[in-house]
């Protein structure tokens, strides 16, 4: 999430979904252009003084784009990415076979790959 230079921080307290002064964009590491919006099956279902945050972070994204991944994408990716851990172990941990986790991050890298290239706005 913080890999952008210009990060999204969901409202995630009572009193923030309604606050003008909350701020929901800052500073983040300056590594790419990229925004990612963490945990999205909890913005999905949640709901913040009165709002769905779904609804507040779509309205949001409209002024800057990110790209809302499901948390078990998030977790293949990082495990295989960053932990280096083999398809095989991560099938383990999501309840599938070695080929479809390999199959679920291939997908997940190709599509973050075509919005870091700027060819797509999803």
């Amino acid at each position: 999430m913080n890999a952008a230079h210009i990060v999204y921080a969901a409202p995630e307290e009572p009193g923030e979904a309604a606050d003008p002064h909350y701020s929901r964009w800052m500073n983040g590491l300056g590594l790419t252009e990229t925004r990612i919006l963490p945990h999205y099956q909890f913005i999905r279902d949640h709901v913040l003084d009165g709002q769905k945050v779904e609804d507040i972070a779509l309205a949001d994204s409209k002024k800057r784009h990110f790209l809302a991944l499901p948390e078990q994408t998030q977790e293949e990716i990082f495990r295989y990415y960053f932990l280096r851990q083999p398809q095989r172990v991560i099938g383990v941990h999501i309840g599938r076979t070695r080929s479809t986790a390999g199959r679920h991050i291939r997908l997940a890298l190709q599509r973050l790959r075509r919005l870091m290239e700027g060819n797509d706005y999803e």
